[in-house]
């Protein structure tokens, strides 16, 4: 059985497990080995997308007052901690934090005062080094952004760099390789006047812009020229909140943190991109994701479609079909329900009418033609399938209408779509 709390699904090992069942036994041993390879292959993949899915670590080095609290705010899209005043850090400790928003979670390494508290760190560690190599030993950060202020790296002193340079060192050393930083210019915005475009795009203000990444990029090399520097981002984090502490963008002046974002998600580990996804709504990098699986779960309709016993796969298919809506909807917006997953295929009209239930009893009767029925049984299923994913898609994920989401099911449900899913022996 899946674990359902209030009504939805929260135990996707039970899933897997769940969809393991349904293509085992009588129906699967039925099929031809390479098909139940290819099965086997496919269900790797699927329990490396979600059962081996973890939260992602990232170190935020940087000043105080740098605006590390405000970019991690807009790597949200809403408010998920205070933002400084200009008198104290707001991030008390450097330890790692679970910062949690209506989407998804990560967790940060606020660098709390490491960089300003400088003194006799060619003796001895000070306290803030020292609450930040205990946060590595317990956990390693997969990425480390760098933060510093526009037009305030003539400040940025060998002692600061050397600070970072042992940072760096003890964090590999844990790693036992390089971790990737990226390096972030906050405060873009104040380097120009009101009267200025913006976001900035005239030729003047990219020369200014470029000069502060070379500035910064300088000033890195002189750590090492080994830095695993992947790439400097200048942002502007400037944020004004609705009331549900969504930023409001049309007040707001932030610029640059999107493409900052979309870096972090490819530059992480494998295991620790969907979280990032997840968390920080990176709609493009959502549906990579929702197509490995929508893929997956057609091949997977092809293949029990091949099963030659009539009607007898109509419950197995429909279950994988649902089980499919239900991944996807976690990959968008948050685990939902059996029940509604199957109120999705109803506003669909996938799985009710006339027209629906006559096709599949087509699809069930081809299998009465011998080999090429099978064959033909079986892009129908996967066609189907892939349909009703990229429905699934369209509306948990881009938030697309269900009006226009049945026009994508129509639109997609064709053999056609399917043929690709069907499994050759090569």
């Amino acid at each position: 059985m899946i674990t359902i709390k209030d009504g939805k699904i929260t135990n996707y090992d039970e899933l897997i497990g769940r969809i393991e069942e349904l293509i085992s036994g009588v129906i699967f041993n039925k099929l031809p080995a390479f098909v139940r390879k290819k099965i086997g292959k496919d269900l790797k993949t699927l329990k490396d997308i979600l059962l081996k899915s973890r939260l992602p670590k990232i170190a935020i080095i940087g000043r105080t007052q740098s605006g590390k609290s405000s970019l991690i705010n807009c790597i949200f899209g809403e408010k998920v901690c205070e933002t400084g005043s200009g008198i104290k850090p707001q991030t008390e400790g450097c330890k790692w934090h679970p910062f949690k928003s209506s989407h998804g979670e990560l967790e940060i390494l606020d660098s709390r005062g490491i960089i300003d508290d400088t003194t006799n760190t060619s003796i001895k560690e000070s306290k803030a080094e020292k609450e930040f190599f205990n946060a590595i030993d317990n956990e390693s950060p997969d990425i480390i952004i760098y933060l510093h202020k526009a037009r305030e790296f003539a400040t940025l002193v060998d002692k600061e760099l050397n600070i970072i340079k042992k940072m760096l060192k003890k964090v590999e050393k844990k790693n036992r390789a390089e971790v990737p930083v990226v390096g972030v210019i906050s405060y873009i915005d104040v380097m120009f006047s009101r009267s200025d475009p913006w976001p900035p795009i005239e030729h003047y203000q990219m020369i200014e812009i470029d000069a502060q990444k070379n500035a910064f990029s300088e000033k890195i090399t002189r750590i090492s020229k080994d830095t695993n520097l992947l790439s400097i981002f200048p942002v502007s984090t400037l944020n004004y909140y609705d009331i549900d502490g969504s930023i409001n963008y049309k007040r707001s002046n932030n610029w640059g943190v999107e493409s900052l974002v979309k870096y972090l998600v490819i530059n992480l580990p494998e295991e620790a991109q969907l979280k990032m996804a997840i968390a920080t709504r990176i709609n493009s990098t959502l549906n990579n994701f929702a197509n490995k699986v929508i893929t997956i779960f057609s091949t997977l309709s092809g293949a029990i479609g091949l099963q030659p016993i009539p009607l007898a796969d109509l419950p197995i298919l429909t279950s994988l079909q649902l089980t499919l809506i239900i991944t996807v909807a976690y990959i968008g917006k948050g685990r939902i329900s059996i029940d509604d997953a199957k109120d999705f295929l109803v506003a669909l009209g996938a799985n009710v009418g006339i027209g629906f239930g006559m096709r599949e009893l087509a699809r069930a009767l081809l299998k009465l033609i011998p080999v090429a029925g099978n064959a033909g049984s079986a892009a129908i299923a996967a066609a189907s399938t892939y349909a009703i994913g990229k429905a699934a898609a369209a509306y948990f994920i881009d938030g697309v209408s269900i009006k226009d989401v049945k026009n994508i099911f129509k639109k997609n449900n064709v053999i056609s779509k399917g043929e690709k899913f069907e499994i050759k022996e090569k």
